[in-house]
């Protein structure tokens, strides 16, 4: 049996899929393009040319589906019970990103994804042309999840809930079904400029505008060859990403006290907890893979993962909590 799709019905499909938040945009050019294009004249994106070369197709939803008219996005919250693990309070430990803890969370909105999709198409009774979009696809899907009500764009360039924080996985089903739009939420950040003040390297060059080419997240996981000695220097014990500037965030800490994950995908794995460098040293790429398996790291290139752990642990020497020998 057929059944007109509601706004409000996609929503509660949403979280019968697995979803924390749900909203809708419509698939229309975004504001924000002209911004993004601005950004990379400036050359802020460094070495991740797939952001210019894809450019333009991120100016409209429409191009990923023509006949779109509704992108509905979702987010799945995946801060853990676990503690932050501030790098300065840890530096004989090598640390990794929060995103990066448990199963590659690609695999995880993909799937939960596909089932949304499988509960409209249910729902209304028919197929439905949709594109499935997790990360990788030419979408400013930041910029969408603001337009679709999921939070605001944080000074850090993060989307910032009022209730989840920053620590969410966006995904987005593109639909050629016209459906309510959800209205935008203001900015909360006011006067706040914790986020400016504690990364590590400045990468934050004003509020909303990041030089990628400083930022510790890119450098461990985009950037390859050398890393400049002054920024090398600044990552501290970091091997893989960076949450700096999202720890220190209020709403984050707020989230932090009364707000975890339900997702167990995410809690940090076993072999992951409380590692010393000792542990990440890997004979040979198979092994590296092997170790990784089921998370976001194992995509990392084996060259890139054994230079920022080298970095990394002449770091932790050089502040005197790793032995000399």
């Amino acid at each position: 049996m057929s059944a007109m799709l509601t706004a409000t019905k996609v929503k509660r499909l949403g979280r019968t899929a697995g979803f924390d938040l749900v909203g809708i945009a419509r698939a229309e050019p975004l504001e924000d393009f002209e911004r993004y294009c601005a950004w990379l004249d400036r050359g802020f994106h460094g070495d991740m040319a797939y952001l210019e070369q894809g450019a333009e197709a991120r100016r409209d939803p429409r191009s990923l589906l023509p006949k779109a008219q509704s992108v509905v996005v979702c987010g799945l919250n995946y801060l853990t019970p676990h503690p932050f693990r501030i790098p300065q309070e840890s530096g004989d430990q090598p640390v990794i990103s929060r995103h990066a803890w448990g199963r590659d969370y690609h695999v995880v909105v993909r799937r939960r994804l596909k089932r949304l999709l499988r509960l409209i198409e249910e729902h209304v009774g028919r197929a439905v042309r949709a594109r499935l979009c997790v990360d990788t696809a030419p979408l400013l899907e930041r910029a969408l999840a603001a337009r679709a009500g999921l939070g605001w764009i944080g000074k850090n360039n993060c989307l910032i809930h009022p209730v989840f924080g920053s620590f969410l996985f966006l995904g987005e089903l593109v639909l050629d079904i016209e459906l309510m739009p959800d209205e935008p939420i203001g900015n909360r950040c006011g006067r706040c400029a914790r986020c400016l003040s504690a990364c590590p390297t400045q990468a934050l060059a004003a509020p909303h505008l990041l030089d990628a080419r400083r930022c510790i997240a890119y450098l461990t996981i985009e950037h390859r060859g050398p890393i400049e000695s002054g920024l090398a220097l600044r990552m501290g014990a970091r091997v893989y990403g960076c949450d700096a500037c999202q720890e220190v965030c209020p709403w984050n800490r707020r989230a932090q006290q009364r707000l975890a994950t339900n997702v167990r995908e995410f809690w940090p794995a076993s072999h992951l907890a409380n590692v010393q460098f000792g542990v990440f040293i890997f004979e040979n790429e198979s092994e590296f893979r092997c170790f990784f398996t089921g998370g976001p790291i194992r995509r990392l290139r084996w060259e890139t993962w054994q230079r920022n752990l080298v970095i990394a642990f002449q770091n932790a020497r050089r502040t005197g909590r790793m032995p000399q020998g």
